[in-house]
């Protein structure tokens, strides 16, 4: 099964975490993504995303984005949805740690005097 996940500081605020979320639509009992990507970027495809009443065919909900890595292919992982999930979950930890790291190397650019000798 397909799951939400909300990647986000922990209550503690001293990690981060995985957090399994819902549906976001009161009605809706699952989801759809096309099968073409509409945009993509340097690491990702962007597919339109629906969620769906029980009926398996209404739309329920405004339109959303499902995000896919352009690296893993069917052709690879196939219907592996838990190497799908190990993958996603590592490459958000990964993206963190890059927006900290970046977050850090402004805010020392930024106490510094002077760049120029």
């Amino acid at each position: 099964a397909v799951q939400h996940y909300e990647y986000r500081a922990s209550k503690e605020g001293c990690k981060e975490e995985f957090i399994v979320s819902g549906l976001q639509h009161p009605d809706a009992a699952g989801v759809a993504m096309k099968k073409m990507a509409f945009g993509e970027g340097a690491e990702r495809f962007a597919f339109q995303f629906f969620e769906i009443a029980k009926d398996g065919v209404s739309v329920v909900g405004p339109p959303l984005v499902a995000k896919e890595n352009r690296f893993i292919s069917d052709n690879v992982l196939g219907s592996n949805w838990d190497a799908r999930d190990k993958f996603a979950k590592r490459f958000c930890k990964v993206q963190l740690a890059a927006g900290k790291a970046a977050k850090e190397f402004n805010k020392k650019l930024d106490s510094l005097n002077n760049l120029n000798p």
